[in-house]
């Protein structure tokens, strides 16, 4: 690595070099932008950073930088990739929109954390990192959206949208 930093500073001191010798606008045009990419090139095998980031995003672990989506976009990458055996375990339209509707009294917070920490089996801890909150937080939010879904579930079984064979 210290030889390629080494050649690239020796081009950029030649590029330089030509910048000042040229007298064409639309050379030195070339001749500036080739420095602003050394110089970008340079700083980023120096460093082994990224130079101009500026929030260590690099530096997070994998859960920082994970970042969750709904089931819209999950459908519509997977719907791009077909799959031609179906999944024993997977769930049907009639499935999905009993789940959407369990699901749809939950606060934007709620239905995240939920997900979070049942559907990707991710433990309180590393879910409150993750939403920068406090643990205690983070189970609240479970306590609610299990109570929110159990009154969905349970107008489900009386009747009153008419899914009662639901059980």
């Amino acid at each position: 690595m210290k030889d390629l930093i080494k050649e690239y500073k020796a081009a950029l001191t030649e590029t330089k070099r030509s910048l000042a010798a040229s007298t064409d606008e639309g050379e030195m045009k070339t001749y500036r932008s080739m420095i602003s990419d050394l110089e970008y090139a340079i700083e980023w095998m120096e460093t082994e950073r990224q130079p101009t980031a500026r929030r260590d995003m690099d530096r997070r672990s994998y859960y920082q930088r994970t970042v969750f989506t709904t089931l819209e976009v999950l459908d519509a990458l997977s719907s791009k990739y077909h799959v031609p055996e179906p999944d024993p375990h997977g769930v049907n339209e009639n499935e999905l929109d009993l789940l959407e509707y369990a699901m749809s009294t939950l606060t934007d917070k709620e239905r995240e954390i939920f997900i979070t920490v049942v559907g990707h089996n991710v433990s309180f801890s590393k879910c409150a990192a993750l939403h920068g909150v406090a643990k205690g937080t983070i189970q609240t939010h479970i306590v609610r959206a299990r109570k929110k879904i159990a009154q969905k579930v349970a107008e489900l079984k009386s009747g009153e949208r008419r899914y009662a064979d639901v059980g």
